[in-house]
């Protein structure tokens, strides 16, 4: 009996959903519309954004007023704040890690500038078991290429 008096209420409108082929639908009609990939951007504008302020940077204050900038990033071999040696502003990029797995792996990882809008596919891992001269030979093999 209370739900008699109660007035009805029109259902609420869907979102528009974009299929795979790029289409909106709302409702019954379709819209043309193209897929929003992941823009590149310029490395120099990316290190104009996290040059001054990232959660990767360390100020140290030595005696005088020196100023010494060390970074935490990813891919950044010699942990030095600048240009060079990001990993966040450069394309290309490499890191050499220990592998927990073994006492004497290393995992090689890089990262393809092609792959720069698939942050998924972005970085390449290789572990490598060789001996020492081989596998520093093999590392050098991999970063000149």
């Amino acid at each position: 009996y209370y739900k008699s008096s109660l007035p009805k209420l029109a259902p609420l409108p869907q979102p528009p959903h974009t299929t795979n082929t790029g289409t909106k639908q709302i409702g019954g009609a379709s819209l043309q519309s193209p897929v929003h990939k992941m823009a590149t951007v310029s490395d120099s504008l990316v290190w104009e954004l996290v040059r001054k302020n990232n959660c990767f940077l360390i100020k140290q204050f030595g005696n005088s007023n020196a100023k010494v900038q060390f970074s935490k990033e990813p891919n950044n071999l010699y942990n030095v704040h600048s240009y060079k040696y990001s990993g966040l502003a450069n394309k290309k990029t490499v890191t050499v890690q220990p592998a927990a797995e073994k006492e004497m792996t290393v995992v090689l990882s890089t990262t393809k500038s092609k792959k720069q809008n698939k942050p998924a596919a972005f970085t390449h891992k290789t572990v490598m078991r060789k001996e020492f001269r081989k596998m520093a030979k093999a590392v050098k093999n991999q970063v000149l290429a």
